[in-house]
């Protein structure tokens, strides 16, 4: 219901469901992959996905992306929550009606969006180039480069959220 919502709000989302191909050499793979290309990492609380060791690499694998995560109270679980989860303010499915709820998920997912979309731009090109040892041929130039810089400094200055990552200031 949440995606088709967010889908229906004119969202753009990547779900497992309905975004990997049943033939997926790679499951995993294609879901790391989606999560790099996203803006965001939405994790829906319950005790079935706390205690997950596959939603837990996920959930590993978008704090590396540096992804703002949004966490979704569907359940309060018994289990303890992985760090990067118990730190964020999550919204309130479980005991409000869905469509304050979702209301705030929408507001939470525009804010400060420029940053975001850059965040995940300048994410995907430097694991580019990281993966491609470090290509001189990858590297930024004239307005981009300066784009990227900008971009940089203002996250800097102002200690946007989420973080530029390591490789995005290496590589910028």
């Amino acid at each position: 219901k949440l995606n088709d919502e967010l889908q229906l709000s004119g969202k753009t989302t990547w779900f497992d469901q309905e975004s990997i191909a049943a033939a997926a050499a790679d499951f995993q793979e294609e879901i790391y992959k989606g999560i790099a290309s996203s803006d965001n990492f939405l994790f829906i609380i319950s005790e079935r996905s706390v205690i997950s060791e596959h939603c837990a690499g996920e959930v590993e694998h978008a704090i590396q992306c540096g992804k703002r995560i949004i966490t979704i109270l569907i359940e309060k679980p018994e289990s303890s929550l992985h760090e990067a989860l118990a730190k964020v303010n999550w919204i309130n499915f479980k005991d409000n009606d869905f469509h304050p709820s979702f209301g705030e998920l929408l507001r939470t997912l525009d804010t400060d969006r420029p940053y975001i979309i850059q965040h995940t731009k300048w994410g995907q090109q430097a694991l580019e180039w990281l993966v491609k040892d470090k290509s001189k041929d990858l590297l930024l130039r004239g307005d981009e480069c300066l784009l990227a810089s900008n971009w940089l400094n203002r996250a800097q200055l102002e200690n946007k959220n989420p973080k530029p990552t390591p490789i995005q200031k290496n590589f910028i």
